[in-house]
């Protein structure tokens, strides 16, 4: 769960994300509206790419 081997979070937020991942903004926010693991602080959110990839292989 969003943890690197040295303890410290492995997350990045929304438009970092949208740089590593093969899809766009608006498909990153139709599988977040679907489910997709996010995490939110304020009105920020921040994404796990190992936990956003894993749930799109399963959906």
């Amino acid at each position: 769960m969003a943890f690197e081997k040295d303890g410290r979070f492995n997350l990045l937020p929304t438009m970092k994300a949208i740089k590593e991942l093969p899809f766009s903004y608006n498909t990153l926010m139709k599988y977040v509206a679907e489910g997709c693991p996010c995490y939110r602080l304020g009105s920020q959110r921040y994404f796990d790419l190992d936990e956003v990839e894993a749930w799109v292989r399963e959906h």
